[in-house]
C-alpha cells in the first residue's frame, strides 16, 4: 500500500516539476520515486518503531477513543 501510494505522491509531484512527456518514462521515473520514497521508511517501521504499533483493533478504538474522547 505505501508503495502504491508513494507512487501516486510521485505522479503529483511531477506533474508539477517535470517537462517530460512520455508516458512510459514518466511511468519509470514515477516507480523510482516511489521507492526511494519508502525505502528508509521501512527500515523505520521495522526496527524503530515496534513499541509503536498496536496490538490489536481495540488498542486502536481504545487509543482513539482517549485521543478524541467518542464518550
Amino acid at each position: 500500500k505505501r508503495l502504491l501510494i508513494a507512487h501516486e505522491l510521485g505522479h503529483l509531484y511531477l506533474k508539477y516539476v517535470s517537462t517530460i512527456k512520455d508516458k512510459k518514462e514518466l511511468e519509470k521515473i514515477v516507480n523510482v520515486f516511489g521507492i526511494l520514497a519508502i525505502l528508509d521508511k521501512d527500515d523505520f517501521y521495522k526496527n524503530l518503531t515496534k513499541d509503536l504499533i498496536s496490538k490489536s483493533i481495540d488498542e486502536i478504538l481504545s487509543n482513539a477513543n482517549t485521543l478524541f474522547k467518542f464518550n
